[in-house]
């Protein structure tokens, strides 16, 4: 049989192999790295600042230990009724500097609990978290939005590791202390946003509200 005849009727020819398990791991492995990479950047480019700037991963673990503390100042007045996302605007604005909108987040589940100061790394006066609380399916759970005023002083890293002030429209994705508690990171140009949840589930369903691209 002539090598031509042989490659028409063997089905399992190598140029007609579908992908392996392992590959497809890999690929989708490196996607989910190359999003977290943009926060995380290189070990050494993860401590250190940048030209003035600072590695997002420093606001993320900041971020970690000001959740906690805003729960438990909002655990203390929960008694209060919670606040209608436009009541928020004012406050907001008078903490950041800037135009920024509560998010509503009922069709999510939460409710919007509190509004509160924080120094927040890289605008430790011109900053605030918004507290949510979840209800229904959802009590017993939070979301909590960290906002902060914007210079292109926040730097998330390129694919080479290089520092860049993070890009509008670019969403990134962080772990936070827990099970399987996680953060949202993006800004508008004007804003920085970080978004805590407590599951992905959670972050899926309020992603939508929160303005997230």
């Amino acid at each position: 049989m002539s090598p031509t005849e042989d490659h028409r009727t063997n089905p399992r020819s190598p140029f007609q192999r579908s992908p392996s398990v392992p590959a497809l791991v890999i690929s989708l492995s490196l996607v989910v790295g190359a999003v977290l990479f943009g926060i995380y950047g290189p070990t050494v480019a993860g401590r250190l600042s940048h030209g003035g700037g600072l590695p997002l991963v420093d606001v993320l673990d900041a971020a970690a230990r000001l959740r906690y503390r805003a729960i438990m100042d909002s655990l203390e007045n929960r008694s209060e009724p919670d606040l209608v996302p436009e009541e928020a605007k004012g406050a907001l604005r008078q903490l950041t500097g800037r135009l920024v909108t509560a998010p509503d987040l009922a069709g999510a589940g939460f409710h919007l609990m509190r509004v509160g100061p924080v120094s927040l790394p890289g605008s430790t006066y011109r900053s605030a978290v918004l507290v949510y609380r979840g209800r229904g399916a959802a009590e017993g759970r939070w979301v909590l939005l960290f906002v902060a005023a914007d210079e292109g002083q926040y730097l998330a890293f390129d694919a080479l590791g290089r520092p860049r002030p993070l890009a509008p429209e670019q969403t990134l994705e962080g772990e936070l202390p827990g099970m399987e508690s996680m953060a949202l990171v993006w800004s508008d140009g004007a804003v920085l946003r970080l978004a805590c949840f407590e599951n992905p589930a959670d972050a899926e369903a309020a992603r939508e509200a929160l303005g997230a691209p």
